[in-house]
């Protein structure tokens, strides 16, 4: 009698209508910025918020070097985190006091290009990881990209970027960026006394960037770009929710 009452297509509604209630539940805990707690641990998150929240603000810069990029910065603004807490030396904001550093490697997908006699746009196309590091004492330097990769990882994502570059003069012009980084991966670290988390898995962030570029090699070609940026919430989430099936598939 029991399983004959399990079975009914009311009450597999009402069991599949839960899962549902409880897969939106907790998409929405996931999205409210309230800190996370596991075991009796308060673990603080910074780089997140509701949709359309400025999550972090960077610098940074971008080599070219054929159909590859290279792209390292640091983090000088960070929601639920102090301005003077990302860096050793709150007065001397640079890379070298920075705590929150990136490195990312990038390549090329499409491009586009529109010239005339006095003016050339550039449009190229991107895919590659960004990985972001706490440094406990900083010790980056743009002289030394793989220095802004020293530290703990503590957050991963995949990229997606537009760099649009209108020429102003012979092998230099103003850059303008776009794109996404999408979270895969994030591990908690140690700020003073407490646990911190930078960002959640699955979030979509729209990244913009402006800057300038200086090509120093056309047959290659080789280029550099310096830019600062921001990213932004896009309130859209990579969600997993269990699926429900019964025997026959309904």
């Amino acid at each position: 009698m029991f399983t004959k009452v399990i079975g009914t297509p009311h009450l597999r509604k009402l069991i599949l209508v839960g899962f549902v209630a409880f897969g939106l539940l907790a998409l929405l805990l996931t999205t409210t910025g309230s800190p996370l707690r596991s075991q009796g641990e308060t673990v603080r998150e910074i780089g997140v918020g509701a949709p359309g929240t400025n999550l972090y603000q960077f610098a940074g810069q971008i080599d070219q070097d054929g159909f590859e990029f290279e792209g390292f910065g640091y983090l000088y603004n960070v929601q639920g985190m102090d301005p003077s807490e990302l860096f050793d030396d709150p007065i001397n904001t640079s890379e070298t006091t920075a705590r929150i550093t990136y490195h990312a490697t990038a390549t090329l997908t499409s491009r586009a290009i529109v010239t005339d006699a006095v003016r050339g746009v550039f449009a190229l196309d991107s895919e590659g990881i960004i990985t972001f590091y706490y440094q406990e004492t900083p010790s980056a330097s743009f002289d030394d990209p793989d220095s802004f990769a020293n530290g703990i990882p503590i957050a991963t994502a995949n990229l997606r970027l537009q760099d649009i570059l209108n020429v102003q003069s012979p092998n230099r012009g103003v850059a303008v960026g776009n794109g996404d980084f999408t979270i895969t991966s994030v591990e908690s670290f140690t700020f003073g006394e407490e646990t911190v988390r930078f960002g959640r898995p699955g979030v979509v962030q729209r990244i913009s960037t402006f800057g300038e570029g200086l090509r120093t090699d056309p047959i290659t070609p080789r280029s550099t770009v310096l830019l600062a940026g921001n990213a932004v919430d896009t309130g859209f989430r990579q969600t997993f929710l269990p699926t429900i099936a019964n025997a026959d598939g309904q």
